[in-house]
């Protein structure tokens, strides 16, 4: 009681909630509500927009280089090799099937090195079996043809061993040996190398990848719990301490007259 009294003495703060009889509990509270403020301001979209742009650089970079979207060579002359296989008149062949392919890096948007016939793409699961192979857009799954992704198919059509076999199926006369020929020489020397140098990191991007797409998800559920935490917190507080609303509000001095 002596503290109570105290505090309403002439010259004393007259504040019943900052004497020892409370033990200081309102300013307590109100020091929780500033760190709630703080806690609030975690934004999870945020910070995922920060790493979806920064690892989103690098990643990308990884991609374009892998498939071929970039060139990863500055000569002009062995993009000129790239450039005249891609296109199906610079070669005498008459096979049914050459006639419908280009054949390209990858067919991602806006590759350096571009499709020379029609919009139609054939990735890896375009061509799964050799009756698409060599049916091109007459057998199979009759997807196999058109703008033909070399990262994508090389990996399965395209080793060493059995290039000019697979490829002789494919372009079944002999007036296309020249373009086997000249492919094979391109195949053993740029897309064998590459993919035995850019496989290993393509595959540590992609287990990168899935890591920053957990951490995303784990930052999100965080973002989700402060909020849930902090909401009701600030109104417990709120009911307590609020000048106006607050249960203890008004509780001075005044209350003895």
């Amino acid at each position: 009681m002596t503290s109570v009294v105290t505090t309403c003495l002439k010259g004393e703060s007259g504040d019943l909630l900052q004497s020892s009889v409370l033990g200081n509990a309102a300013a307590s509270i109100t020091g929780l509500k500033g760190v709630l403020n703080n806690l609030n301001s975690f934004d999870s979209v945020a910070i995922n927009t920060n790493v979806d742009t920064t690892w989103g650089i690098t990643k990308n970079l990884i991609t374009d280089y892998y498939s071929g979207r970039t060139l990863d060579f500055v000569s002009s002359s062995d993009q000129a090799v790239l450039e005249r296989l891609s296109g199906h008149s610079n070669y005498g062949c008459t096979a049914v099937n050459f006639a419908t392919d280009s054949w390209i890096p990858t067919t991602m948007s806006s590759p350096t090195i571009t499709c020379k016939t029609s919009g139609h793409s054939a990735v890896a699961t375009s061509c799964p079996a050799v009756a698409d192979w060599t049916g091109g857009s007459a057998g199979g799954t009759m997807n196999c043809y058109g703008c033909m992704d070399a990262q994508q198919l090389l990996a399965i059509y395209g080793a060493p061993a059995s290039f000019v076999g697979n490829f002789q199926a494919r372009y079944n006369s002999g007036d296309c040996m020249p373009f086997i020929t000249d492919f094979q020489n391109t195949n053993n020397n740029y897309y064998v190398i590459k993919a035995a140098t850019y496989g290993p990191i393509a595959t540590r991007a992609g287990t990168a990848d899935a890591v920053v797409s957990n951490y995303k998800t784990q930052i999100t559920a965080m973002g989700v719990q402060f909020n849930t935490v902090t909401t009701g917190l600030q109104a417990t507080a709120n009911a307590i301490v609020d000048p106006t609303y607050g249960i203890l509000a008004g509780l001075n001095c005044a209350i003895f007259g």
